[in-house]
Formats: structure tokens, sequence, C-alpha cells
């Protein structure tokens, strides 16, 4: 069904978030490199593949995005890392991000405003390697401030400050759309709105 098309994991293993930001983060790199020491080099096709990613993940989740398929089923495997659940809408939302981010520094490379278009791009690279290492997700936060500033639904904010247990330790994020095996065991609602209300 459509609605199964353009699904996007919910939950979502934290690990393959942070592995997707690398590898984006090292795409952007090489961009980056190019640009330093071979400036006749248009880069426009690693440009192509960045927002392609974005583009698909934020859409339909890693159903068609290569990338995605080597993470879940390679390379966090390989690693064996115990999965963390973390709900899926502020992570598709970090992915909208990166998207916007990657067209516009592509938009400025292409007019060409090089010197702003790759500005952008190393703010985007340093963002993605900041969530990778430490969690610490930009899209994110700024999606679980619209939550406390009551900008979603009341359903969308508790998808997004569910938390899950988890059963499996084989868990991933394609996995999880079949199995099921991350189950929600908590809401936490805390918006203005409450806030005020209850004062």
């Amino acid at each position: 069904s459509w609605n199964e098309l353009f699904s996007f994991p919910h939950p979502i293993n934290e690990w393959d978030t942070r592995i997707h930001g690398l590898m984006s983060a090292m795409v952007g790199m090489v961009i980056l490199i190019l640009a330093a020491v071979r400036p006749d080099v248009q880069a426009w096709y690693l440009y192509a593949w960045l927002i392609y990613g974005f583009l698909s993940r934020f859409l339909f989740g890693p159903k068609f995005d290569p990338q995605a398929w080597l993470v879940v089923l390679v390379i966090v495997p390989l690693l064996d890392l115990k999965p963390i659940f973390v709900p899926g809408p502020p992570k598709r939302f970090a992915q909208f991000c990166g998207l916007m981010a990657s067209v516009i520094s592509f938009i400025l490379y292409m007019i060409p405003v090089r010197m702003a278009a790759l500005w952008v791009l190393a703010m985007l690279v340093v963002l993605t390697i900041v969530q990778s290492i430490h969690g610490i997700c930009v899209g994110c936060f700024m999606w679980h401030m619209m939550v406390v500033m009551g900008l979603l639904s009341e359903e969308m904010e508790a998808r997004s400050t569910a938390e899950f247990k988890v059963r499996s330790p084989t868990d991933s994020a394609i996995g999880m759309s079949r199995t099921r095996t991350a189950e929600p065991i908590n809401f936490k609602l805390q918006t203005i709105k409450d806030e005020t209300s209850s004062v």
C-alpha cells in the first residue's frame, strides 16, 4: 500500500542512524577534499549520491537506499552492536534536514558559489560526525523543540517520545518493520501547554 511505501521505521535502531551519518559525512568529506585538491574536478555525482540517500531515507526509510542495506544488513550485524531503539519521527525529520542542507549546498555549488556551498557542506559534515560519535542529533533536537512547543499532534508527540525495550539483540531498522520485537514501555509528553495548564 501507499502507506507502507512511504513508511519510516518506528522504532529505529540508533546505531543504524549513527553509521548512516558517518557514511554520509565521508561522502561530504570527499567532496571537500576534492574542492581543496582538485578544484577543476566537478563533484556533482557525489552530491547526487548524497542527496539521493537523504531523499530516499526521508521518503521511504531504508527500502530503496543501497547505503541503508549495507548499514543495516552488513555493517551493524558485523559490529554486533546491541540495538538501542529510539522513536522514528525525529530521525525522519533529521533526514529531511540533511536533505535540505545538501540540496542548498549543491545549488550553490552549481551556480557556482563554491565557497558558500563548501561552508554549508562542511557544517553538514560536522553535524553528522557529531551525531555519529556522540549521538547528538540536531534535527532530532529541533523536532523535540516542536514537541515541547505543542506544534505537533498528540499522536505524533506520543510516537516521538516513546521509549522501547528490546527482546532480541539482532533487531534492526529493517527487521523491526517485520518483527515488531521492540515495544513501547513509556510515553513522556511534556509540552508548554501541559505545563501552563498545571500552574
